[in-house]
């Protein structure tokens, strides 16, 4: 009699149930496909860079020795682990500060990067917005 009663108080809770049951299901299996989504575009991001042919990204060190200096002098152009820079965004002579902050960027970082394009530079500000991000001034 107690298990009759049990079932009959049961049996209509049983469809609520199993919809909140499936319901629960869904909820878990669409924010496992946006982890996988957002793993996804991690790793490509990593890859690549933020842009769909990926930015053109050289890991590269300080020359911190004279012996190194001269080496690098003797090796211009060819085939050569050596490329010689000068900052040249102002006259000539102008720009020691900028070369302090790509000195420092080469050391801390190890790494330097073109700029974006207007169209890449363009999709990523559409992109944020519609994230929700709020932007800079």
């Amino acid at each position: 009699m107690a298990a009759l009663l049990v079932a009959i108080v049961t049996l209509p809770q049983l469809p609520g149930g199993v919809r909140d049951w499936r319901e629960r299901q869904r909820a878990q299996a669409a924010l496992a496909e946006e982890q996988r989504d957002q793993l996804a575009l991690e790793r490509r991001a990593r890859l690549y860079g933020w842009s769909g042919h990926g930015i053109d990204t050289f890991g590269i060190t300080l020359i911190t020795t004279p012996e190194e200096l001269d080496r690098a002098s003797i090796e211009p152009g060819g085939y050569t682990d050596y490329v010689i820079l000068r900052v040249s965004e102002h006259e000539h002579g102008a720009n020691g500060n900028r070369a302090q902050s790509l000195r420092q960027i080469i050391e801390h970082q190890g790494y330097i990067a073109r700029s974006p394009t207007p169209g890449e530079r363009e999709a990523l500000e559409a992109g944020i917005g519609a994230m929700g991000i709020p932007q800079r001034g």
